[in-house]
């Protein structure tokens, strides 16, 4: 019971933000960890893109996971940097995806916008109605629209 909890505010862009470590093992507090996922990509290969002045950046999910030193999370690591948020928030455009459905050899290609990123959001304040893509209806041809009304997991 008396273990030692080192914690380190880290200079993220979420202002209640933190990692405690614990026996070793990084928990982060404040943010998910599909936003820490993308919070990496972006400052690992995202920004340096950028300041470099290219408008093409490829990122490995295998390299995200091992660089992040998670173990088991690559369906994790794979949706976090393909859902929308990502591109979203920094200003890029998928322009490849090659690879399994998940796995480390997942490489996305992303192309760079010219305005500059946007900071990340907690997932709680995205907003309640976010627009659904349409899919159509094997039964009767009609639009589905997927809802969720889970406020917490």
């Amino acid at each position: 019971m008396n273990r030692v909890l080192s914690a380190l505010h880290i200079g993220s862009h979420h202002p209640m933000a933190s990692v405690v470590v614990v026996g070793g093992v990084r928990y982060t507090h404040g943010m998910s960890i599909s936003d820490e996922v993308r919070e990496f990509a972006r400052d690992k290969y995202v920004l340096p893109t950028r300041r470099a002045g290219r408008r093409v950046v490829a990122i490995r999910t295998g390299d995200v996971h091992k660089e992040l030193g998670f173990n088991n999370r690559m369906p994790l690591v794979c949706s976090a940097l393909q859902a929308e948020i990502f591109p979203n928030e920094n200003n890029l455009v998928l322009l490849s995806r090659t690879g399994p459905r998940q796995g480390a050899n997942v490489i996305l290609v992303f192309e760079l916008l010219e305005r500059t990123p946007a900071p990340l959001r907690k997932s709680r304040d995205v907003p309640a109605a976010i627009p659904v893509p349409a899919r159509r209806s094997s039964v009767d041809g009609r639009r589905v629209f997927l809802v969720s009304c889970v406020k917490t997991k």
